[in-house]
């Protein structure tokens, strides 16, 4: 990648059998610097909220359905910089790289992006 600021990489979240949904809306809140994106599906009404915090080094992503047992997905990080992907344990997944040359100066910077997976009842498992 040519630039001084690069992307670390992209967190991917598959909701198989999402394809035909209906009411989608997207909205964001500038003063509590939330973006929202809400859609129905079967009668459910899914919501995903999504906040960065720069001095806390996170993106927060929130995940909801109004109703029980109906959210479900699979969750991956990749990138064009990623050295390594991995789980880490079932709650962890971490994808490792290095920056890319700019100018003809190689790549200096190592990173190590990680997704934390925090659900609130249901399960949660990893595999490769």
């Amino acid at each position: 990648n040519g630039s001084m600021y690069q992307v670390v990489g992209t967190l991917e979240l598959n909701f198989d059998g999402h394809q035909n949904y209906t009411n989608y809306y997207r909205e964001l809140d500038l003063e509590q610097a939330v973006f929202t994106t809400t859609y129905q599906l079967d009668g459910v009404t899914y919501k995903r909220e999504v906040f960065a915090s720069q001095p806390d080094q996170v993106i927060v992503v929130r995940l909801t359905a109004d109703k029980l047992g109906k959210l479900s997905f699979a969750a991956g990080l990749n990138g064009t910089l990623q050295k390594t992907a991995a789980a880490l344990d079932s709650h962890t997944l971490e994808m490792t790289g290095l920056s890319g040359s700019h100018e003809g100066i190689s790549g200096q910077v190592k990173f190590n992006a990680r997704a934390r997976i925090i659900n609130k009842g249901g399960t949660v498992a990893a595999d490769s």
